[in-house]
């Protein structure tokens, strides 16, 4: 059963990645040729400032899940029922906060982004229309989506976000060759995905059998100690925006979101090689089989080691020769930036790098003992997009979350050689060392071998270099890995996946 779940998540989600990774790079096109650089990055601002209010869920999915999964293992219905009623109570309060926080978002973003040339009604009612997806979700979505996860069923709620994708870029399409408004487009989207959680709801209480009852003893005791972690991962996510929301123009973090936008897309490309992984962690650390968890974990190290390089170093040489393509009809801003390519595809290659230990410490509730670190990465990332912002523009923000990455990553490698899996360090190190000289041997090799996989005239023949570049990166870290990884790699070869 564990594996059959852990199957259907992985194609799930490579089905859900692709869909994503398509229309995440369709969208952002179709918007600046039909609204502008300009409305387009208000747009983006806006959606960043209203995830804010996500830092008051306090990291709460991660304990949840965590509560989750021994009465899931049991099949224990009632506490399975309290555990949602805590998680419901808990996030209709965040929903109570957040109608007020839009409110005020509403009347003042005009001022905060330094938006004149757009009239303030309209930036209020484009606040409101955005907002109403995260109000729907607050109040019904999310303590079905953390069950699921739980349960090692995120496969459904990957093919319903992939349906809801398709539909709002189909929808997109026909609104802007009619001429409509951005306030359609957008209130459409909002439509699309309150239709996908009222179907998600219907699909939970039929599957389980769950029932609203009050909420009676507090299953999330270490919502407090899960803070940290959460604010690390809204610092990610959220940083860069605010700072050049407020510190360059509107036309600047339009640049930045195209950026962001492709990282997000090779970040979701690799994420679907982890895709249930950390349910897999906490089944097992609930079943007390240390044996198979230190066999899986040593899989999944290798295999999104693996992946990192071949993902990232394809685009490394190909990013370019797509933004020069992508953004060849805008005039409005300059979108050629090949050191803030750099430096996101290295924080966000670090990033990635780092999810099993992340998903590993989560399925194992160790939230009080990493909180620390999870605040000084937060620290990093603020203090340095402030200081760099002003010289360096774009360019700096991009640097501080690589060093931001990079601090909290090293201490995930020494915390885990002395807790969880107890693993000497000398087996990360050599881990890390072997992905670097498979990187660079990959992007060298590129460099100086007589092929222009760089020159690209069209996309057809962009796919057909990067099609090449992928195949030429595969080989060589097939090759690493045969070489420094040969257990890993027999059980790729043998079975496809780890027995789980």
């Amino acid at each position: 059963m564990r594996s059959r779940h852990f199957l259907y998540n992985t194609v799930a989600s490579l089905f859900s990645q692709l869909i994503g990774i398509i229309c995440g790079i369709l969208l952002p096109r179709l918007m600046i040729f039909g609204f502008g650089s300009e409305l387009y990055g208000t747009t983006v601002s806006i959606t960043e400032f209203l995830g804010y209010i996500s830092l008051l869920e306090g990291g709460i999915g991660g304990v949840a899940r965590a509560a989750l999964y021994s009465p899931l293992s049991e099949h224990d219905t009632n506490t399975i029922n309290l555990v949602l009623a805590s998680i419901r109570q808990f996030f209709k309060k965040i929903a109570l906060i957040f109608i007020g926080y839009t409110f005020i978002l509403a009347c003042s973003f005009q001022y905060i982004a330094s938006s004149y040339s757009l009239d303030w009604e309209f930036t209020f009612c484009l606040v409101i229309v955005i907002s109403l997806s995260n109000l729907a979700e607050y109040y019904m979505g999310i303590s079905n989506s953390i069950l699921l996860h739980a349960a090692q069923q995120g496969y459904v709620i990957r093919l319903l976000q992939s349906v809801t994708t398709i539909f709002n870029i189909l929808l997109t399409c026909v609104l802007i060759h009619y001429n409509c408004n951005i306030l359609s487009v957008k209130f459409f989207y909002c439509f699309l995905h309150i239709i996908r959680i009222f179907i998600l709801n219907k699909y939970v209480k039929n599957r389980y059998g769950v029932k609203k009852i009050p909420a009676q003893a507090d299953y999330l005791k270490q919502k407090w100690d899960c803070l940290g972690q959460h604010i690390a991962y809204f610092l990610h996510s959220k940083t860069d925006f605010f700072v050049l929301t407020i510190f360059v123009s509107s036309a600047e973090v339009a640049v930045y979101s195209i950026y962001s936008y492709i990282m997000t897309s090779l970040v979701t490309l690799t994420g679907f090689f982890t895709s249930g992984s950390e349910a897999v962690f906490g089944n097992m650390i609930a079943r007390h089989e240390r044996g198979h968890l230190i066999q899986f974990f040593d899989f999944m190290e290798f295999l999104i080691h693996s992946v990192v390089i071949i993902v990232f170093t394809t685009g490394a040489i190909m990013i370019m020769p797509f933004i020069r393509l992508y953004t060849n009809t805008f005039t409005d801003a300059e979108y050629y930036r090949p050191v803030v390519a750099g430096l996101l595809l290295l924080a966000e290659g670090i990033y990635c790098l780092r999810q099993p230990y992340h998903q590993l410490t989560i399925a194992a509730g160790e939230f009080k003992s990493t909180k620390k670190a999870a605040f000084i990465e937060a620290g990093l990332n603020i203090l340095l997009s402030l200081i760099l912002v002003h010289k360096q523009g774009i360019v700096g923000v991009a640097l501080a979350t690589v060093i931001a990455m990079l601090y909290r990553t090293i201490y995930y490698v020494l915390y885990l050689s002395k807790n969880i899996i107890k693993r000497k360090m000398f087996t990360f190190i050599k881990r890390w060392c072997i992905t670097a000289i498979n990187t660079c041997t990959i992007l060298l090799c590129l460099h100086y071998l007589p092929i222009q996989v760089q020159e690209a005239h069209n996309y057809i023949e962009w796919i057909k270099n990067a099609v090449i570049v992928f195949c030429f990166s595969a080989l060589v870290t097939s090759t690493y890995s045969y070489l420094f990884y040969k257990n890993e790699w027999n059980q790729l070869i043998a079975k496809g996946k780890p027995k789980i």
